[in-house]
């Protein structure tokens, strides 16, 4: 599914982001598989200064994102945790969300990461112990009463070998803006800002 969207996120970066070169991490060479661990999936040439890109790919715009707090659970943490990216372009279908990673990141440490316990997550494994499951929870994020909703996917190894949990919070666009976060709409076609 990744490869298959490169060319509208090429176009994207063309057009929107005024990109002169575009180069992706290869996860099959070395310097690819370390840039890509650090949450950085393209690096565009735009007015001669280097901008690293995490980009994301949602098939359904639910009007939140995504941020995933334990790839897998409880042991290697998500992300957003080791991203050194400098903005973050969410596509869904038709559009982009185009996202400030250094304020994303600010918000996610300071405020929503202290706010969501543990036991939101350890829960969802005992409710759920081989399955996906999705649950509208109230979290007090910097002393604010905020609906979110956490995320399990589970996921097993073809061969049974192995299985895991990645557990995320979703969080609306506009709650996150109402936090400081700068987030810009884009039509993904005609690269108009929607916002």
């Amino acid at each position: 599914m990744e490869h298959s969207g490169f060319d509208a996120q090429n176009g994207f970066n063309r057009t929107v982001l005024k990109a002169e070169r575009i180069s992706r991490a290869d996860y099959g060479s070395s310097s690819g598989k370390k840039l890509q661990q650090s949450d950085i999936d393209v690096i565009l040439k735009v007015g001669g200064k280097e901008l690293k890109v995490s980009e994301k790919r949602r098939e359904t715009d639910y009007g939140d994102l995504l941020l995933e707090f334990y790839s897998k659970f409880p042991d290697s943490p998500g992300w957003l945790d080791c991203s050194e990216a400098d903005c973050l372009a969410y596509f869904v279908p038709g559009k982009v969300y185009l996202v400030d990673m250094v304020k994303l990141r600010r918000f996610y440490h300071d405020i929503l990461k202290p706010a969501v316990p543990l036991s939101v997550f350890s829960r969802l494994v005992g409710m759920y112990p081989q399955g996906s499951a999705r649950k509208d929870i109230r979290i007090n994020a910097g002393g604010r009463p905020t609906e979110v909703t956490a995320v399990q996917a589970y996921n097993c190894m073809n061969d049974g070998s192995g299985q895991w949990y990645t557990e995320s919070i979703c969080i609306r666009f506009d709650v996150l803006r109402d936090f400081g976060v700068t987030v810009r709409t884009f039509d993904l076609q005609g690269g108009c800002p929607i916002d």
